[in-house]
């Protein structure tokens, strides 16, 4: 098991396409965290950060990944799935499981 990866998240209210491509005008990556037996927990992640983890770190295979809350709270969870726009090649959509 890698380094852990840190990422600001904020929980998301507003569901839909428009108010998704509000999110990715703003920078933000709409994004939801599975777990067996528990709700979904739907949220945003920052677009420059996740960036910079795939870009100059090398990705999240197999790194557990510490999201923090504007709130202060903390959550540790796996990336599942990343969904990457076919042109542009930037993530449009993560899939995380609670660990």
């Amino acid at each position: 098991m890698g380094d852990i990866v840190p990422l600001k998240a904020k929980n998301r209210e507003d569901f839909g396409t428009g108010a998704t491509r509000q999110f990715r005008r703003e920078n933000m990556i709409p994004s939801v965290i599975y777990a067996k037996g528990k709700e979904n927990r739907h949220i945003n992640v920052f677009l420059n950060e996740v960036t910079r983890v795939i870009v100059v770190e090398g990705g999240f295979k197999g790194r557990p990944v510490e999201l923090t809350f504007d709130d202060g709270s903390k959550l540790t969870v796996k990336l599942k799935d990343a969904q990457f726009h076919p042109i542009k090649d930037r993530p449009t959509h993560l899939d995380f499981m609670y660990v």
